[in-house]
């Protein structure tokens, strides 16, 4: 029987993140996979000013950051509208399919679904 010693122990513990076991250094990833494609989410969020009640959407890698940003002023088109209140966000694996999402939804059909879905969420 083999015997483990404690610091071989610790080093496969701390290879491992939330269930996922990181890659080697030196492994071969698949095109286009970057080291952290597992951990890397972008997020659409849409946030409502309790002043106007206007929307405002927006894209980003760091929700939590940057809604504290809106909340401290240091965005510019938001600013002059706080308090500002997150409604929602939706999570995505890739900057591109994000992109397309908040590209949809600051159209005038994205508004006007962002309306519906509000209304009915208050009937509800």
């Amino acid at each position: 029987m083999a015997e483990w010693s404690m610091a071989a122990v610790l080093k496969t513990v701390d290879r491992k993140v939330r269930g996922f076991v990181r890659h080697a250094p030196d492994a071969r990833r698949m095109p286009g996979e970057s080291t952290y494609s597992i951990l890397q989410m972008h997020y659409v969020y849409i946030l409502q000013s309790e002043r106007d009640k206007k929307f405002y959407i927006g894209m980003t890698a760091d929700l939590k950051r940057r809604y504290s940003e809106h909340q401290a002023g240091r965005v510019e088109s938001t600013k002059h509208r706080l308090p500002m209140k997150l409604l929602c966000y939706e999570a995505y694996q890739t900057k591109e399919e994000a992109a397309r999402r908040e590209e949809f939804l600051k159209s005038s059909d994205g508004r006007k679904d962002i309306k519906k879905r509000i209304i009915e969420s208050m009937i509800l």
